[in-house]
């Protein structure tokens, strides 16, 4: 039995979780999961044309099965205009859990679906816009009743947390929006939600000098972040979208989005976020999960709101967060004194001085809490000389790490570090011999590639920096997109580096993690596949590695391993059995068609 790949077309085996195949000469990393498993050597299914179904293909001309909302092999949307008419005949009824699609179109509010496709019992009318790369959204009517709604669906390996669910059922709707149902759909997590039509943050159009309304939108959003605080629960993903109008008339705000939640009872756990945005707190970005990141997101959007956007200047997701890690938010210094300080509270990069519901609270009663000044932007004052990079002129340590870790001056800049220019330059600026002997050794540090090198080197020079690797930060996340330099890096000396420092501990947690399943698996006598454990030790998603663990669980049910049936057969809690477990070579289990002929030879001996 095997899946086949839709990105690279091979056959792999049921135990891949990631395809390890490859596609132009590059590693394929496909999310297998949630795909069917078929007997190996079968032709790919394809739904025969007849008089009820029409070919269904993407805007690419790739092949779609009926139900599809996007394409398999390249993500576009089903091309369903002239060259693929509708069906004749009427549509026929839907079972529990079934997908109908009439494959007809129907304008919404300017925009064009598949009508007619069902998902559980919602019946989907139009799609809603969203900027998230990890969700689509759309307008749903109940078959049943008629209600309307708004139904979330995620994409693959996608998995917000179900007791977050739990949690949001028991808040006041004041706060949250009224959750009507969860559930999976093709492998899919969807929610079907509140429909709430008043527009979102973005709309209410915020200026500098509105104390009036911008008080209302603290008073509505932070008691909204208090109240999930209350309960331990951690939105991390705030921004204009996440938060809806309920009435303008008063204004009344609704949080949403609780795909990235979290439920901690910790000040900093290590969980991957879905997505990461110019919104998401510096802790966050390392997939920490802290009571004050809520509120440095806050603070993110009532800036954007106050300069019109001007705060981003047109910088992409990842500059920008580089250039806050290293330098804060960019406040503007000719804002009212009151914002001014509610800013500097919100947005203080040490979220352990950053403004909470308390501090915020007095600020909203007129009091004035201490809040921490502006942080100085890396300077040039104190270089005797200047190095070049990029056809400009750099004069301080600083300001150099910021501007080589840019994809364009990556190379020139791990050239300058390879070649001693560099550390030649160091010396010359007048720096202390601590900091080029630092330099020194890390540029030439065994087992770490040269591009960590060049990183590890920068973080040096600026320890206001994180991790970057060729202008993208070292996450969580980017663990999973390139998994063969993640896991090198949990394998080599890199995460030793980290167990001081808060910012980057995440890594030393997931070194140690690893570290525990191979003396675990030792302990049990538990065969692990090499190349299942490289894929699963770098996920920091328990709800995730729950979800592909069940999905196991359906093929290889059962195991004679006594060491795996005693983490089977009870509760699984910790990430590491989650990771012990994917990573068992499947010999160790008893597939079900192995299982039911046993049991149907013991019922024919009955």
């Amino acid at each position: 039995m095997i899946r086949r790949c839709p990105n690279c077309g091979e056959e792999r085996p049921v135990d891949e979780i990631f395809c390890g195949g490859e596609i132009e000469g590059t590693h394929c990393d496909w999310d297998l999961s949630a795909l069917p498993i078929v007997a190996a050597g079968s032709a790919p299914a394809v739904a025969a044309p007849s008089a009820d179904s029409a070919d269904l293909v993407c805007v690419d001309g790739h092949p779609m099965s009926e139900g599809d909302l996007i394409c398999g092999t390249c993500g576009g949307d089903p091309a369903t205009g002239e060259g693929h008419p509708p069906p004749a005949g009427d549509t026929p009824a839907a079972s529990d859990g079934e997908v109908r699609s009439v494959n007809t179109e129907v304008a919404v509010d300017g925009s064009t679906v598949l009508a007619g496709t069902v998902v559980e019992g919602w019946e989907l009318l139009a799609s809603v816009p969203t900027t998230s790369q990890v969700r689509e959204r759309f307008s749903v009517r109940r078959e049943e009743d008629g209600r309307e709604a708004i139904l979330t669906l995620y994409a693959t390996g996608s998995e917000p947390d179900p007791e977050v669910y739990e949690v949001l059922a028991t808040l006041d709707r004041d706060h949250v929006p009224e959750v009507l149902e969860t559930g999976r759909w093709h492998g899919r997590v969807y929610e079907v939600s509140e429909d709430l039509r008043g527009g979102t943050f973005a709309d209410l159009g915020v200026v500098a000098d509105d104390l009036l309304t911008l008080r209302r939108i603290v008073s509505e959003v932070g008691g909204a972040l208090s109240a999930i605080a209350e309960h331990g629960l951690r939105h991390r993903d705030l921004r204009p979208a996440a938060i809806m109008v309920r009435s303008t008339e008063p204004l009344d705000l609704v949080l949403t989005a609780f795909g990235s939640a979290r439920l901690s009872d910790y000040d900093l756990d290590v969980v991957s976020p879905l997505e990461i945005t110019r919104y998401t707190a510096p802790e966050a970005v390392a997939g920490g999960v802290a009571a004050a990141s809520d509120w440095w997101g806050l603070g993110m959007l009532l800036l954007e709101q106050v300069t019109g956007g001007n705060c981003f200047a047109g910088a992409d997701d990842q500059t920008f967060l580089i250039g806050v890690l290293a330098n804060g938010a960019p406040i503007p210094e000719d804002l009212p004194a009151e914002i001014d300080l509610l800013l500097r509270g919100l947005l203080a990069l040490d979220r352990r001085e950053r403004w909470c519901w308390p501090q915020v609270k007095r600020w909203l009663e007129g009091d004035a809490p201490d809040a921490p000044g502006r942080q100085a932007a890396a300077g040039e004052q104190d270089a005797r000389r200047s190095i070049r990079l990029g056809g400009t002129r750099i004069g301080s340590p600083e300001r150099f790490a910021l501007a080589a870790a840019r994809g364009e001056t990556w190379d020139e800049a791990r050239s300058l570090l390879q070649g001693g220019e560099l550390i030649t330059w160091l010396e010359e600026t007048g720096r202390g011999a601590d900091l080029r002997a630092d330099v020194r050794s890390l540029a030439s540090m065994d087992g770490v590639s040269d591009d960590f090198r060049l990183a590890l080197a920068l973080k040096r020079l600026n320890p206001s920096m994180p991790l970057v690797v060729r202008g993208e930060i070292v996450t969580p996340g980017w663990l999973i997109e390139y998994p063969e330099e993640g896991y090198a890096l949990l394998k080599g000396p890199v995460p030793a580096l980290f167990e001081d420092e808060d910012e980057e501990l995440w890594l030393a947690r997931l070194a140690r993690r690893e570290r525990k399943v191979r003396e675990r698996a030792e302990q049990l006598g538990v065969d692990l596949d090499e190349n299942q454990l490289r894929v699963v030790s770098l996920s920091t998603s328990k709800t995730r590695l729950a979800a592909v663990w069940a999905d196991r669980r359906r093929i290889l049910p059962d195991t004679d391993h006594p060491g795996l049936l005693a983490i089977v057969e009870r509760r699984i809690d910790d990430e590491e059995d989650f990771i012990l477990l994917l990573s068992a070579d499947v010999g160790q289990f008893r597939a079900v068609d192995a299982i039911v002929d046993e049991a149907e030879a013991e019922a024919v001996r009955a």
